[in-house]
């Protein structure tokens, strides 16, 4: 897939469910924090965007390419430092958001799938050494921002970034890490269809 028609309908996608997502929010009487969503945006837009140019878009990829975009956000969820008092302002820190989300980017996708051309939906055809090179240091660079957190704060390495910036870098180098390990796993397959 062309990676400009993939970044279209992943930010069309996104953006569609992010409305549904705030008014879930709203209905729901939990709090709807800029900053907060700004991150869920940059996660599920990505996620989508890397999914879909890497392998392609139809309806059995997207359950699980929302899914993914889901989870990794509610994995950033996990890691970010509260920037409000939670005890104060409900979020959205139950699990079964990820599902809430899951039907408010599944709706969109599948409306974006409706009414784009079914040829520019097909994987892009790179080299299966790219995907794994991508993986594995996507996944090192995620596990050293996520899960190094407290060794960067007890040595004082700061990379000149604050708490959840280093999360949010962190997860995305996840995106990358699981967008190019979904590939890896659908690779055959992919051949053989192309």
């Amino acid at each position: 897939m062309n990676w400009k028609k993939a970044l279209i309908f992943a930010l069309l996608v996104t953006l569609g469910g992010q409305t549904l997502d705030i008014i879930a929010h709203l209905a729901a009487g939990t709090i709807v924090h800029i900053p907060y969503v700004t991150a869920k945006t940059m996660v599920i837009a990505s996620s989508l965007f890397l999914l879909t140019w890497w392998a392609g878009a139809n309806w059995k990829h997207g359950i699980v390419m929302v899914l993914i975009a889901s989870s990794l956000f509610y994995m950033y969820y996990l890691f970010a430092e509260p920037t409000l008092d939670r005890a104060v302002f409900t979020l959205d820190e139950q699990f079964k958001w990820v599902f809430i989300h899951w039907v408010a980017i599944y709706f969109p996708y599948l409306l974006g799938l409706g009414i784009a051309d079914k040829a520019g939906l097909r994987p892009a055809p790179y080299s299966k050494k790219i995907f794994y090179y991508a993986a594995m240091i996507s996944g090192v660079l995620a596990v050293v921002f996520l899960l190094g957190l407290d060794f960067m704060e007890e040595t004082r390495i700061t990379l000149g970034l604050r708490f959840n910036d280093r999360v949010l870098v962190g997860t995305l180098a996840a995106v990358v890490a699981v967008a190019a390990g979904y590939r890896l796993a659908l690779f055959n397959k992919i051949a053989q269809e192309q």
